[in-house]
């Protein structure tokens, strides 16, 4: 323990010292559970799929990316990610429509889906198309992060 002294108050620090690597022992072990998460991120925005994928793999996701429903499904077909995110609005495919296709596949129907947008009123209808979650644009990290965790089953 390190005193302080102050005409106003005595603190005291304790030695960080003694707990070697405590940050490192508390933190890896998060990314290393959400290093196995999967996520296949749906937009044809490549300025969107750029920051959100380096975002997700900052907190230590694994992302695949699909500019489109063919993609999507291509990438569906070769691995089963542990959620998808997907624009509402998709350049030459419905996003709400492409929701409705993968929750009705077999295959895909238990991935949890998080649909975003920047229009108003798009979060109203998020799950008549068979979406878990919604989250509007602008993204707020810290609000996209707790409903990843929340619909990967990470956080009660």
């Amino acid at each position: 323990m390190t005193t302080g002294y102050s005409p106003l108050a005595t603190c005291f620090f304790p030695n960080f010292g003694a707990i070697p690597n405590f940050i490192e022992r508390h933190f890896l072990t998060i990314s290393e559970h959400r290093i196995m998460a999967k996520i296949l991120l749906i937009d044809d925005d490549p300025d969107v799929r750029t920051v959100l994928r380096a975002t997700l793999q900052r907190q230590g996701y694994e992302v695949e990316t699909a500019s489109g429903r063919d993609e999507a499904f291509a990438k569906l077909q070769q691995a089963k990610p542990a959620l998808i995110m997907m624009d509402v609005l998709l350049s030459g495919a419905d996003g709400r429509e492409l929701c409705r296709e993968i929750k009705a596949a077999e295959r895909t129907k238990n991935i949890p889906v998080i649909m975003f947008s920047g229009h108003p009123g798009a979060a109203l209808k998020f799950e008549t198309y068979g979406a878990n979650d919604f989250i509007s644009k602008p993204f707020n990290t810290e609000d996209l992060l707790a409903k990843l965790s929340r619909q990967m089953g990470t956080v009660k």
